[in-house]
């Protein structure tokens, strides 16, 4: 395995948590531990037979879930299976931080996806009422669904309550598309297979508002796939906010045949075949996509 530091910068948010080498035990008995730069991923693999770059917030950081409870590690074992690779030569490299926005997701998009050269990039979308402030050398994160009527009296920070005071969801919907825009041109431009998976954002809801529509006319819908485990999930994680074990196993069922559909229309037509076929025969076998796609 080769040492990140070499080739790429430590992440620089949430830092108390997120430093080199850092081991974290929270909510019971999950463990987090963290690479050489930083992330709650494997260090670079350049041996791989197949690299996925995973890009996002808390979902795909798996908070409140030991790692091989999340829907990213439960994914690389299904591509391992499929693809008969021993299970280290599938380098899953996770670049999410839970808490922090879509500006967050992409910055770190064009950061690093091009340096470990990933076989896919996936980008889970972030929920809307976030936005990465940067001032000279500092980075902020604003999240206003930290801020609920009832904690809204004890909130200080001033530039928080500005953007809580001037946020609509359209304007959060909008700044969420040209996110996914750019992150879709570069990626494109890179010629690296991605997919965008959505769990939290209602684009139907907002096909009705024309300045809304006229931003996702543009998106690459074919590289978009959307699932309702983290909104409705059949089981919760040990912190108590996020998608449990049972669902995250549904999660991973349901981006497999797209991510091979997404591989398809990148040229890598064997792998992609694999993936999809076996994904789709998951979907109808599995016992817990069922469940989870009924509750």
């Amino acid at each position: 395995m080769s040492n990140l530091t070499q080739i790429l910068p430590v992440c620089d948010v949430r830092t108390v948590e997120h430093f080199p080498n850092n081991e974290v035990i929270a909510h019971g008995n999950v463990v987090y531990r963290y690479n050489s730069i930083g992330f709650r991923g494997e260090e670079f693999n350049p041996d791989a037979k197949f690299r996925i770059a995973a890009f996002g917030c808390s979902i795909a950081h798996g908070t409140g879930l030991n790692i091989e409870d999340t829907f990213l590690y439960k994914l690389k074992i299904h591509i391992s299976e499929i693809l008969g690779f021993d299970p280290v030569e599938v380098n899953l490299m996770n670049f999410a931080v839970g808490g922090h926005s879509n500006d967050y997701a992409v910055r770190s998009i064009l950061t690093y996806s091009k340096a470990v050269n990933p076989d896919i990039v996936l980008y889970n979308l972030v929920a809307l009422p976030r936005i990465e402030m940067i001032s000279e050398n500092q980075i902020r994160n604003l999240n206003i669904g930290s801020v609920t009527a009832e904690n809204l009296h004890n909130v200080t920070d001033h530039k928080l309550l500005a953007f809580l005071d001037l946020y609509e969801p359209e304007s959060g919907f909008i700044n969420a598309v040209k996110n996914i825009l750019l992150a879709g041109y570069y990626l494109k431009s890179e010629s690296i297979p991605y997919l965008i998976v959505n769990g939290t954002v209602d684009f139907d809801a907002y096909r009705q508002n024309s300045f809304c529509n006229s931003f996702i006319s543009k998106l690459d819908l074919n590289r978009l796939t959307t699932h309702h485990f983290h909104k409705k999930p059949a089981d919760m994680a040990a912190d108590g906010n996020h998608a449990g074990p049972l669902s995250n196993s549904a999660m991973a069922i349901h981006i497999l045949p797209e991510l091979g559909r997404v591989l398809k229309l990148s040229g890598n037509t064997n792998i992609g075949f694999r993936l999809e076929e076996a994904g789709i025969c998951l979907r109808e076998e599995s016992d817990v996509y069922r469940h989870c796609m009924n509750g």
